[in-house]
């Protein structure tokens, strides 16, 4: 590993990608890597990693950097277009990013080298995924919008919050009906982990015009959460829409101003008895 060395003018990442031994019998797979790259500062590079057995859905990179004898788990990836980030190696900044456009093949883009980024980076597969803890699924609730929202706003939006889980690779989507909703959905890019429980969670927001939150319009979350062998995804909460409450308070004002001119009525009748018995007095 090179660090500060001059190439091409400025200073060059030498970043070195290692083929691991995992499959000594090459009848259970081989994976096949650029051997080493170099590359100058502030630049991008994609790495990639091909494979041949199909039955290893399970994909990973690695990052060991100099003076170090551990593994960081970098990516993580249970089948194709399906790539996770881990939790201590997301940025503001998008440092990393990882495709899985197939079973057999996986790349990984770094981006804006520094010097710092060179290291030997794995690639494996995998049939299997291992878990350091109890699996637990995820508890599921859309929280229900503020009365303040539902009168004044012309957007009411709903928050899917799911938490308590581990691992940590879910996806949430929401339906109306029978339909998948992919419009004014924002969900977190990723899941937050708890420092005490070791837990994770996560949010997704939907925005929906108060016109469409009608009673009749059923409105569902699910969160397909991965437990470690296969995906679950009957994490789901739901929420039907609310009768506008300005409609309610139409019908109310429109009930009490019955009530109003009707008693405004009965008092102009006493007032005009009253009056008639006190013009017929004084003609007395």
């Amino acid at each position: 590993v090179s660090n500060g060395e001059m190439c091409c003018w400025g200073v060059c990442v030498y970043l070195y990608l290692y083929q691991p031994s995992c499959f000594p019998d090459k009848s259970n797979g081989e994976i096949r890597q650029e051997p080493e790259i170099f590359a100058n500062s502030s630049s991008d590079v994609t790495l990639t990693c091909d494979h041949d057995n199909s039955d290893h859905l399970r994909l990973f990179w690695y990052k060991q950097t100099k003076g170090s004898v551990s593994l960081s788990l970098l990516i993580f990836s249970i089948g194709q277009n399906q790539v996770e980030i881990e939790e201590q190696f997301k940025t503001q900044e998008s440092k990393y990013a990882a495709t899985r456009p197939e079973i057999k093949k996986s790349t990984l883009q770094i981006n804006k080298l520094e010097t710092n980024d060179s290291a030997l980076y794995y690639c494996a597969t995998s049939t299997q995924y291992y878990i350091t803890r109890d699996v637990k699924e995820p508890e599921v609730e859309i929280l229900k919008p503020s009365g303040i929202e539902t009168r004044c706003k012309k957007t009411i939006t709903l928050v899917c919050v799911a938490e308590k889980f581990y691992p940590d690779h879910v996806s949430i989507t929401w339906t109306l009906g029978d339909k998948e909703i992919k419009e004014n959905v924002a969900t977190d890019p990723y899941a937050t982990q708890d420092k005490t429980t070791k837990l994770f969670s996560m949010t997704s927001r939907l925005k929906v015009s108060k016109k469409e939150f009608k009673p009749k319009n059923k409105y569902r979350c699910t969160v397909n959460f991965y437990n470690g062998t296969h995906d679950i995804s009957d994490n789901t909460d739901e929420i039907n829409g609310i009768e506008e409450d300005y409609v309610k308070s139409a019908q109310w004002m429109k009930l009490a101003y019955s009530v109003f001119i009707a008693k405004s009525g009965l008092y102009g009748l006493v007032v005009l008895v009253y009056v008639m018995r006190k013009v017929r007095m004084i003609n007395l």
